[in-house]
């Protein structure tokens, strides 16, 4: 967890973003999907079952954000990468690496602050929709409500 923040460097414009945890190692420089994928992989590497979370988080951390609601909450820009790991007898437990990133601290590692983090699914997994026939319409809305 220590090693990836003070491996990587966040940067939202990078050319190799989102190009996976070889990519993060090598060019030290990326964004939550990056620090999360380099966490998940090095966990692997040392025999730790770890995998990908990706959903929505509140950027300060806190939730606070969420609690605030009185109609419709829009999810746009709140997409979000981290990871879990699993401990015997402690089960998944969460880790992202790039929350606090300015002070390396272990803050999000192990436990995440109430409501701070909305997981929609694990790295590996996408949606899955039965069909039998007919006309096919899917939209995705990107919102709580």
């Amino acid at each position: 967890y220590q090693f990836v923040q003070r491996h990587m460097r966040y940067n939202p414009n990078s050319a190799c973003r989102n190009q996976g945890a070889l990519t993060a190692l090598r060019e030290k420089v990326g964004v939550c999907e990056d620090y999360a994928a380099l966490f998940v992989a090095l966990c692997r590497a040392a025999d730790i079952p770890a995998r990908q979370v990706n959903g929505y988080a509140d950027p300060k951390g806190t939730g606070q954000c969420w609690n605030e609601l009185a109609q419709a909450f829009p999810l746009r820009g709140y997409r979000h990468s981290w990871a879990e790991f699993y401990l015997p007898g402690a089960g998944w437990l969460p880790a992202d690496p790039t929350m606090n990133i300015s002070t390396q601290d272990l803050k999000y590692f192990g436990c995440l602050p109430y409501c701070s983090h909305i997981a929609q699914n694990h790295y590996d997994q996408s949606v899955r929709i039965k069909f039998q026939g007919g006309r096919l319409e899917a939209t995705w809305e990107e919102e709580l409500i």
